[in-house]
């Protein structure tokens, strides 16, 4: 009875304290998803035509709009938050690991040596391929846009064949990319777990050389913990870099913030009249008017 109501105190107190930090991380992640949502809205409503939406493909804004952000509400904040819990699950399964057997700690320079260019092989190769996805997946949009903007045109031309093969080929493309991502992960998968294999065989001879001054239980607890964190070291691995990965949509984001903006009518100089002035008098009888002097246009340079 004692150890069962100690027992369940513990099981109680980690269940809550599990639901409150995901409820916090959540809270503040849809927190910075909604402004960011709200700055890149108001800055893409305050950008000039001129300069942005007449020379920006249609299809780039909406990626960021729609995918990008998408990324950033849903996927991004489970990630980070699996990649927080998974790396402090993996650093105390360590100490206790070192704690019962020492000598394991001989072979950490060289596996974390190892470890490391992996990660970061994985890591470079991985966030390329994700930026080489999204900058594939615009040219679909707009190929996608322009059959349903021009669909008149292109049955009355009999162009329909032509924008299939077309569209096939972008599709083929985006998708060669998906495939380069899923071979990528089975290579790193049997690397990370052939460098936990190296801490099992470590810690296994560790207990081996202990077995005069260690116990058969500090031993079966050294050899569970170890078992259990190269099972979750790859796994860890992964979602550390996913959710590096799925950075790049935030600071696909951040492309709205270097968008100039167009200023409003008592920030532009010598503006003296503003327009809801100007529509004040328009619903008085009165006739507004705006002159042009000495102007002169031409067509945008390409």
């Amino acid at each position: 009875s004692f150890w069962l109501s100690r027992y369940a105190l513990l099981t109680a107190s980690t269940f809550v304290v599990c639901l409150i930090r995901s409820v916090v991380f959540m809270a503040f992640a849809r927190r910075t998803s909604q402004n960011m949502h709200e700055r890149m809205l108001a800055r893409a409503l305050r950008a000039p035509v001129n300069i942005y939406f007449d020379t920006v493909p249609t299809s780039q804004i909406l990626n960021r709009l729609s995918k990008d952000l998408d990324v950033v509400d849903t996927m991004l904040p489970h990630y980070l938050l699996e990649f927080f819990q998974d790396w402090g699950f993996l650093f105390g399964t360590f100490v206790v690991v070192a704690w019962k057997a020492p000598p394991v700690l001989a072979v950490l320079p060289f596996c974390a040596l190892a470890f490391a260019k992996v990660r970061a092989c994985y890591m470079a190769t991985s966030r390329e391929l994700k930026r080489l996805e999204a900058t594939t997946r615009s040219p679909l949009l707009a190929t996608l846009s322009e059959a349903l903007e021009g669909l008149t045109s292109i049955r009355a031309l009999r162009l329909g064949a032509a924008f299939e093969r077309r569209f096939a080929r972008q599709a083929e493309a985006n998708g060669t990319l998906f495939w380069h991502s899923f071979v990528l992960l089975p290579w790193m998968i049997g690397r990370v777990d052939g460098i936990g294999s190296i801490f099992v065989l470590a810690t296994a001879l560790s207990m081996v050389f202990l077995r005069a001054t260690s116990t058969p239980v500090a031993g079966a607890l050294a050899f569970t913990f170890i078992m259990n964190w190269t099972s979750k070291l790859q796994w860890a691995v992964r979602q550390s870099i996913e959710a590096e990965n799925y950075l790049t949509s935030v600071e696909r984001c951040e492309h709205f913030d270097r968008i100039p903006q167009e200023a409003e009518p008592h920030e532009v100089p010598g503006a003296s009249v503003a327009p809801i002035e100007l529509l004040a008098a328009a619903e008085e009888g009165a006739q507004p008017a705006v002159e042009f002097r000495a102007v002169s246009v031409r067509y945008r340079p390409r």
